[in-house]
């Protein structure tokens, strides 16, 4: 007779003795952080170091010239910390959504037939990620943005102002626009062919520059007899000034038309939603496939266009003015701030590529092979076949270097970027000398960080998993 199973340890009864055994080594663990806890909050109380919370609503004493909220040197402990978070998050944000673009590009382009475009991906991504991330942050701040000129010297760019344009010259744009598309559609739906073909191509073309030109510029006077200005109006100064202390670009101030504009925008963005939803709806049913995208940027265009020609322009722009030694007025973007997104944004895109092409990899070649003998572009099995089961692969490890992207941002400290860790973590912690306690919440602010992002990239793994019927 063969022996008896174990029974499931589901069905097993419970063991006194193991239930003893886990009580047991639940207390001594318990007991053990207690010890721990008096100890340090004794020797803490000893050495006259702060054991409550009263720092964080203590004034902090000190600036910060990089914040979104307001803030100065009579705001609390409390306040620089926000200030610290949301600096954070942002370039935590900002790195994340430019690393996924340019992680995707490269991925894709590794795999490239053109030899060319393939090896120069290759390079990028065997460069980037065998150097250190310490070291490419130094490069951006000291080798690239530290060596442009001062504010004197600035690099400018020439001042342009938005304004809605005279009728002649939107006249003449929309028809050439509407020329323009209708000779786009015939050259590709297949009416024209041949030398009609190249014709419609050529006209649609320059229709479509004539098109592009007299909205934002206007008409010569060549061509009326009264000048007519188009969406841009170039002015004498400069607007964009670039130099060793920062970018400075032009700070766009609400004006009468913004509440339209925003109304304006809300309902095409809700209508964007109902029109990606209808366009699944009527692919899964009927098979066709509809311009979404195009059609979503027609209808922002044309609500923008409405909105302004009924209230104005939604914003003024405040141009940067030098005074003195230095430039007052304007978005100042400082140069920490750009040197950590690059650095951030460069070395992580190179391990998304590789993600990206081991998952493109792992999808059989014979999807690929059917979707071209069925007659799909490139472009389309890319889209449409090869990127959607790749993301099964790629979702994964994708979440583990956004969760990276997001810890290496306390490397800004080495810049001087004012992130969380240089402003809480350092500055506070020296002057209120509760290290424990700034530790540990600095510690809890990147856990609750890294487990929300875990948590959105779980829902869309799922989403995106296959489903067994």
């Amino acid at each position: 007779m063969s022996p008896a199973r174990p029974a499931p340890a589901a069905k097993r009864g419970l063991s006194w003795s193991s239930l003893f055994w886990q009580v047991a080594a639940l207390a001594a663990i318990a007991w053990l952080g207690w010890m721990a806890a008096s100890n340090a909050i004794e020797n803490m109380q000893a050495r006259n170091i702060p054991t409550n919370f009263d720092f964080w609503h203590a004034t902090a004493g000190f600036d910060i010239n990089q914040s979104v909220i307001e803030y100065s040197s009579t705001s609390t402990y409390g306040r620089a910390f926000f200030v610290g978070l949301i600096n954070t998050l942002i370039v935590a944000v900002i790195g994340i959504v430019l690393a996924s673009f340019l992680g995707f590009s490269i991925g894709v382009a590794r795999l490239s037939q053109n030899w060319l475009t393939a090896k120069l991906a290759a390079g990028y991504v065997e460069i980037v990620r065998n150097t250190p991330l310490l070291l490419q942050l130094l490069f951006w701040y000291n080798a690239v943005l530290k060596p442009l000129p001062g504010p004197r010297q600035s690099l400018a760019a020439p001042a342009a102002t938005l304004q809605w344009p005279g009728n002649q010259a939107a006249s003449v744009a929309l028809i050439c626009a509407l020329v323009s598309l209708l000779s786009f559609y015939l050259a590709r739906k297949g009416v024209a062919r041949g030398a009609l073909r190249l014709m419609a191509l050529a006209a649609g073309s320059v229709l479509g520059f004539c098109a592009l030109a007299a909205g934002l510029f206007g008409l010569p006077d060549s061509v009326i007899t009264s000048a007519s200005s188009g969406l841009v109006s170039f002015s004498q100064g400069s607007s964009v000034f670039l130099n060793n202390r920062g970018l400075y670009l032009p700070d766009p101030v609400p004006a009468d038309g913004f509440r339209p504009m925003l109304i304006a925008l809300t309902l095409c963005a809700a209508g964007a939603v109902a029109l990606y939803f209808h366009a699944r709806k009527r692919q899964a049913e009927t098979g066709a496939i509809w311009p979404v995208a195009q059609m979503i940027c027609a209808g922002a265009i044309l609500a923008i266009a409405l909105a302004w020609a009924a209230s104005g322009p939604p914003v003024t722009l405040e141009y940067a003015q030098l005074r003195g030694f230095n430039f007052s007025g304007g978005l100042r973007v400082y140069p920490e701030f750009v040197a950590l997104v690059l650095g951030l944004t460069i070395y992580t895109a190179a391990f998304i590529a590789e993600i990206v092409r081991a998952g493109i990899l792992s999808v059989s070649k014979g999807q690929s092979e059917a979707a071209l003998a069925l007659g799909l572009r490139q472009n389309r099995v890319l889209k449409l076949i090869v990127i959607p089961q790749a993301l099964r692969v790629i979702i994964p490890p994708l979440t583990n270097q956004y969760l990276n992207l997001t810890k290496n941002s306390s490397l800004a400290v080495f810049i001087g970027f004012p992130d969380l860790v240089q402003i809480f973590a350092g500055t506070v912690l020296n002057q209120t000398g509760a290290a424990v306690q700034v530790i540990a919440i600095t510690m809890a602010v990147y856990l609750v960080i890294s487990l929300f992002t875990s948590f959105v990239m779980n829902i869309y793994n799922r989403r995106m998993a296959l489903v067994e019927r």
